[in-house]
């Protein structure tokens, strides 16, 4: 235990070049986790707070279920909910964090303790305090994560939601603006679809079905561009697909045959 502590004491005296060692092996090993300098800075802070919470962790007697998610970890897991970026990537990271940070632990400890004995029991002592902090906060993480990505999609719904009712309303909009807001390009003609599902109970499952059916419909029917789908309620859809500026007749016998 008390190899433990000095260890940890001389790699939180390493914490900012460790960081920086660890953020730039997660970007090149995580393509997910790439993206512009905020959310670079992001990860880089989530990676230190990580890191510098285990080794307090690791120097002092607290109890690891008391121990909470830093702050700039639950900012980051948010933000790559917001950017629809999968929460995979995240546990990824948390799992190659845990392996770096013991790679640097076993090195000190054999540097720092000449008692074999000794030393594999302070590896075997860092190893479980590690497993059970990424364990733990990593499935907070997560959590955030997800809850974050609930409240993120139902408050662009929302928004798509109010700027489509005033475009079928023929209320005055600017089109740029709609087209940011519902993140689809209206100067073009447009298949309107209406679909509902009469079987699985109005389930968020349902849902995903019918958009599923909206992607096989623009498919058969050669759409330029991504759908835009918007639930009613949890039984019924209505969506665009793109079609160009020039399109043609579309053949409804055709897409039936087809999808």
């Amino acid at each position: 235990e008390e190899r433990v502590v000095e260890v940890a004491r001389s790699l939180g005296g390493r914490l900012t070049d460790m960081a920086a060692a660890m953020h730039l092996e997660l970007t090149d090993s995580i393509p997910e986790l790439r993206g512009d300098p905020m959310i670079l800075e992001l990860l880089r802070a989530s990676v230190e707070s990580n890191i510098e919470t285990f080794v307090h962790l690791a120097q002092h007697p607290i109890a690891i279920e008391g121990i909470a998610a830093p702050a700039a970890a639950v900012a980051y897991a948010h933000r790559l909910a917001q950017r629809g970026t999968s929460s995979n990537a995240l546990v990824r990271a948390y799992r190659l964090g845990q392996r770096r940070i013991l790679d640097l632990a076993f090195i000190e400890i054999a540097d720092q303790e000449p008692d074999g004995e000794v030393a594999y029991a302070a590896a075997r002592l860092m190893h479980d305090m590690a497993f059970q902090y990424i364990d733990q906060v990593s499935e907070k993480v997560v959590a955030e994560y997800e809850s974050e990505k609930e409240r993120w999609l139902a408050n662009r719904n929302t928004v798509r939601a109010t700027m489509l009712a005033s475009l079928l309303n023929g209320d005055d909009v600017d089109v740029a603006i709609a087209e940011n807001a519902l993140g689809y390009r209206l100067r073009q003609h447009h298949l309107g679809v209406v679909l509902w599902d009469t079987d699985r109970g109005g389930s968020t499952t349902a849902l995903r079905g019918l958009e599923s059916l909206v992607s096989l419909i623009a498919e058969a029917v050669a759409s330029t561009g991504q759908p835009l789908f918007l639930p009613q309620d949890r039984s019924l859809g209505w969506a665009w697909i793109p079609l160009g500026r020039t399109a043609a007749e579309v053949d409804v016998t055709k897409v039936q045959r087809q999808i």
